[in-house]
C-alpha cells in the first residue's frame, strides 16, 4: 500500500514509533502542550479526486498506535490549528452557505465535546492559509 505514514520520533531515545493513523497523511498540527496532535488522512488510491475525503485523527503521544478519529470535523477539512491552552481546535472547511469548491469558512471545534461553530459564517469572502499565516479574501 503506497501513501504518507505517520510516524513519531522519540528525540530522547531515538525511538521511532509507528501511528495507527491510516496511510496517505496530509498533513499534522501539534498541540502547544506537544502531547497530541491531529492528523488529516485522505481516502486510499486517491479517493479525494472522487470529492472530498479527509478524515480527522487525534493521536496522543503517549499512545500513538491507538488513534481516535474525531468524526465531527467534516471530509471537506483543510488544516487547523489548536488554541495555546489546548481546548479549542480552529480549522479551515468548506463554506456553509452555497459557495464553490475552494470557498472556505473558519470553524472552531471545542475539543471536549466536539462541538463545531462557524467563525465566519456572515463572512462573505473565502479564508485561507498560504503558509503559517490566515488570510482573507472578499468577493
Amino acid at each position: 500500500m503506497h501513501g504518507k505514514r505517520l510516524y513519531l520520533l522519540n528525540p530522547e531515545s531515538g525511538k521511532l514509533s509507528p501511528a495507527g493513523v491510516p496511510a496517505d497523511v496530509s498533513t499534522v498540527a501539534w498541540s502547544e502542550q506537544g502531547d497530541r496532535l491531529i492528523a488529516l488522512a485522505e481516502g486510499p488510491n486517491n479517493a479525494g479526486d472522487l470529492g472530498p475525503d479527509s478524515k480527522a485523527w487525534l493521536v496522543m503521544v503517549a499512545d500513538p498506535a491507538h488513534p481516535t478519529q474525531i468524526k465531527e470535523l467534516p471530509i471537506t477539512i483543510e488544516t487547523g490549528a489548536w488554541s495555546d491552552d489546548g481546548s479549542r481546535f480552529y480549522f479551515l472547511s468548506q463554506a456553509a452557505r452555497d459557495a464553490p469548491p475552494g470557498y472556505s469558512d473558519l470553524y472552531v471545534m471545542n475539543v471536549h465535546d466536539h462541538a463545531i461553530q462557524n467563525l465566519s459564517a456572515d463572512f462573505s469572502g473565502s479564508l485561507g492559509v498560504p503558509s503559517r499565516y490566515w488570510w482573507v479574501t472578499r468577493s
